[in-house]
């Protein structure tokens, strides 16, 4: 009774979705199958539609049906905030904020039909059941997703802190060699690999499309979100409003940057033996004790029966 159940209501929330659909869908065939009879070559464009491989008639319209309703009831302040998210991450150049919905979507979509073929594949399906399944699989998937995010951001910003030393001494360098700090970060972009390269490169693009250079290091911070490139950023905006010497600031910042990864290096290392507690009290202090006391536990018992 509850496999007809789950059955039934499948059925019924698929023909649903088919008849919704339809009728979204329906005005705009109708139009397109106007359009062809107006022009004269309809067979024709059949058959150029049918010689498209199956992503250009299949995944690629569900995922132009998919952006378009994205962006139809999804605020503009949440699409901004993802594609920050998705430029701290370093993932915009290989996902845009509607492909990484659609992604989404997509997994979800493939999980939900995975979950009700193995309910119902089961002994006992429940709809209930299927539902709290449903539920945690997309939350699952939301979860998972936002993980990816920000791991994918915390690796990027060590990346660029660690760089960043040596990229500051050679940047220091140049300036000191009496090159501009232009041309000092052409020197950064052929001399450093890495994100901080990708960023200085982006930075340099911006620079010669007539962006003003307080912009452009501004928008580089602000893509990276890392506070020892901002305070570097900023010290260097004040250097050149004040008409300070760039190079005696750069030299002053990149000692300053030094001291403070050396403290957070010394934090790092306080935290290892309380890091090292838990699993030596679970671990490794169980093991010793059955190796020291296992012995006189059994000779215990011998003696006392």
């Amino acid at each position: 009774m509850v496999t007809i159940l789950t059955l039934t209501t499948f059925v019924a929330v698929l023909l649903f979705c088919v008849t919704l659909l339809r009728i979204v869908w329906d005005p705009k065939m109708r139009i397109q199958a106007r359009i062809k009879e107006i022009i004269g070559h309809g067979d024709d464009i059949d058959d150029a539609e049918n010689a498209l491989p199956l992503y250009d008639r299949i995944v690629l319209p569900a995922f132009k049906a998919v952006t378009s309703l994205y962006e139809k009831y999804t605020p503009g302040s949440k699409i901004s905030n993802l594609t920050e998210r998705l430029e701290t991450a370093g993932l915009i150049a290989d996902f845009s904020p509607e492909k990484w919905i659609f992604r989404q979507v997509l997994v979800s979509i493939v999980g939900v039909l995975l979950l009700f073929f193995f309910l119902i594949m089961g002994e006992e399906p429940s709809f209930f059941r299927f539902l709290l399944l449903v539920i945690v699989w997309l939350l699952g998937v939301k979860v998972f997703f936002d993980v990816t995010i920000s791991s994918k951001t915390k690796k990027r910003q060590s990346e660029i802190l660690k760089a960043l030393p040596y990229s500051l001494d050679l940047l220091t360098l140049c300036v000191e060699a009496g090159l501009s700090f232009s041309e000092s970060v052409i020197m950064v972009v052929e001399n450093v690999s890495g994100p901080l390269r990708d960023e200085f490169s982006q930075a340099l693009k911006e620079m010669k499309m007539g962006i003003p250079r307080k912009d452009a290091m501004m928008s580089m911070a602000k893509r990276c979100k890392v506070k020892e490139l901002s305070n570097l950023f900023m010290a260097i905006i004040q250097a050149e409003t004040l008409g300070v010497s760039l190079a005696r600031i750069m030299k002053i910042e990149s000692g300053m940057l030094r001291d403070q990864l050396r403290e957070a290096f010394r934090e790092r290392a306080m935290r290892v033996p309380v890091k090292m507690l838990f699993p030596l009290i679970f671990f490794i202090f169980p093991t010793i004790f059955v190796i020291l006391l296992g012995p006189a536990a059994i000779r215990i018992l011998e003696v006392f029966g």
